[in-house]
């Protein structure tokens, strides 16, 4: 797994991410789920399952803040810094594939 980002829960692995392509901002992977995954997956299935028109805006805001308190990471092993989820970076996760929009800069 050298080389892919990590998503981790404390020492747990969630999963790895593949790099597959881009469309900026965002960078495309593809997720091979984890031993941690069962537990973190129906998170992502909640913040998925919110609609694009959400009228209060707070559904969104509920379903990232549920990601945040699990205090998901994403692991560079090739010398990139460690990223908070939704806090450093924006993670999405559906049907295998994951996209990342990094606030800040993986690599320093």
């Amino acid at each position: 797994m050298t080389g892919n980002p990590r998503l981790m829960r404390g020492g747990a692995l969630v999963g790895e991410l593949r790099p597959s392509g881009m469309d900026m901002p965002l960078l495309l992977h593809d997720f091979l789920p984890g031993p941690g995954w069962a537990e973190v997956g129906p998170y992502f299935e909640a913040l998925n399952a919110v609609g694009p028109h959400d009228s209060e805006e707070r559904l969104l805001e509920r379903a990232i803040a549920a990601i945040v308190a699990l205090g998901l990471t994403l692991e560079h092993p090739d010398g990139g810094r460690t990223l908070r989820v939704h806090q450093e970076c924006a993670l999405r996760i559906e049907d295998g594939e994951a996209s990342v929009r990094y606030w800040v800069q993986p690599y320093a």
